[in-house]
């Protein structure tokens, strides 16, 4: 809420809750109400205070201290290291935001191998001690976030750091600095945007391989938090070139900025066959035009309302 109104009057509460910690809504919510500076340095707080380094301790490897964690105290030791780590992807997400090229020293750790497997292993280590299973996708979400951020702080600094990941990285840190390369108007990764652009992603072998993991999402997840105009341009010609159901994951940005692009063939899409398309245009509309009417059911076949099909299409041609 405090993001959305960006008062200044939330700030003697949010300065209040941020003492017992200050994930990334709570970093926005500063930074919206007036006092980034404060957020700033929470966000580099949760960093420093978060991990412990070889510089912190030359005989150990990397560990998560949990004694600022958002749930301290609560749960298993896999739970609280877990959670430490979504907070500093909310953090390195915040700092990319920012634009701040002063965040990069913090950022680009986290886009580096040994950095990310020392988190996997520290998170690994955690999930034994709590007899859990080793989920590690945290880091994982971690490491993607970084990379984009990595871009937005950056700026064309952050290019050739990018460029060394999309050669040596897997399949899904490849996209992510695709799509960051290409929001700084560098060219390296046009082959493998242009796959995506026209619908043929799973020709890409790595990506064949590990498709129950929707890497349309990634894609949609970069160009949604790049959200420059490269990006957006990407985004466009994607949907010129068809609609997928795997395409509804747009940001309320993106959709306010285009909507005049997107009602017809959000419109089109809902006599579309294949009823997950017809839900994921349904869903998008919904979220343009929010106080529209209608009995219109995603999961009847098209041929069953062709009259409210026709009405819905008249209002998206309407706006």
């Amino acid at each position: 809420m405090a993001v959305e109104m960006a008062d200044p009057a939330f700030l003697p509460q949010l300065r209040a809750l941020a003492e017992t910690g200050a994930d990334y809504f709570a970093l926005k919510a500063l930074a919206a109400c007036g006092d980034a500076k404060l957020a700033g340095e929470l966000a580099i707080k949760n960093v420093e205070q978060t991990l412990v380094t070889k510089e912190d301790a030359p005989s150990a490897s990397i560990s998560i201290r949990t004694v600022g964690s958002v749930r301290r105290g609560e749960g298993t030791a896999w739970r609280m290291v877990y959670d430490q780590i979504n907070l500093l992807a909310g953090t390195v997400k915040f700092m990319g935001e920012t634009g701040n090229p002063e965040y990069v020293a913090k950022i680009e750790p986290f886009t580096r191998e040994g950095r990310v497997e020392e988190l996997r292993t520290a998170l690994a280590s955690a999930a034994k001690a709590s007899g859990e299973e080793p989920y590690t996708f945290a880091v994982d979400e971690l490491n993607r976030v970084a990379i984009l951020a990595l871009a937005r702080a950056g700026g064309a600094t952050a290019i050739a750091r990018l460029k060394e990941i999309y050669d040596k990285g897997d399949i899904k840190q490849r996209v992510a600095s695709a799509m960051a390369l290409h929001s700084l108007g560098d060219e390296t990764a046009t082959e493998l945007i242009q796959l995506f652009i026209e619908h043929r992603e799973r020709e890409n072998v790595e990506i064949a391989k590990r498709y129950r993991i929707d890497m349309t999402d990634d894609f949609h997840r970069a160009a949604s938090y790049l959200c420059s105009e490269r990006t957006n341009a990407v985004l466009i010609e994607r949907l010129k070139s068809g609609f997928e159901d795997n395409d509804d994951n747009l940001s309320e940005a993106f959709l306010k900025g285009h909507a005049s692009f997107l009602l017809p063939i959000l419109a089109q899409n809902l006599s579309h066959h294949d009823e997950t398309v017809r839900y994921a245009a349904f869903h998008l509309l919904k979220r343009i035009l929010p106080d529209v009417e209608t009995d219109y059911d995603p999961n009847k076949p098209a041929r069953w309302q062709v009259e409210t099909i026709n009405r819905l299409r008249q209002r998206a041609l309407d706006g």
